[in-house]
């Protein structure tokens, strides 16, 4: 994925929120980065529990993954954007990262793109059963 995105060159607008599109797709990462760390702050002892995060759809956590609605609507995901915090935060948890992995990189991943510049690229290198199993937990389920 390029700076910008390639989610972006298909002509749809990105929204910051119902009425404000994102202009700068960092800004997007970084608003989904930023609700996704507080998401697995906040639900870090379920995942020492039950091995994954859970996924709580209240209409506060609706609220605060709210950034992630268009990503997932060019994606072309019928996801709650609190399914997208829950993934983020259990790939880095089990990963041993000590945060959700990062947006931009998940994007990467999916679209088969490079991942070099990643700070988090020894994790994935080095625990790529552990990634793709984890991955793979959340593509058979239904959202």
């Amino acid at each position: 994925m390029t700076e910008e995105g390639n989610l972006n060159k298909v002509g749809v607008t990105v929204m910051k929120n119902e009425s404000q599109p994102y202009t700068d797709f960092r800004e997007m990462y970084r608003d989904i980065d930023f609700a996704a760390e507080a998401y697995y702050n906040e639900y870090f002892h379920a995942y020492k529990t039950d091995g994954r995060f859970p996924e709580v759809y209240t209409l506060e956590q609706t609220k605060r993954a709210s950034s992630a609605i268009q990503l997932l609507q060019l994606l072309e995901w019928e996801w709650n954007p609190v399914r997208l915090l829950a993934l983020l935060s259990t790939v880095g948890a089990a990963l041993g990262i000590g945060r959700p992995i990062p947006v931009y990189d998940f994007c990467s991943m999916i679209e088969g793109a490079a991942l070099i510049g990643s700070p988090y690229v020894d994790y994935y290198i080095e625990k790529k059963d552990i990634l793709i199993a984890t991955l793979e937990m959340f593509a058979n389920e239904e959202p």
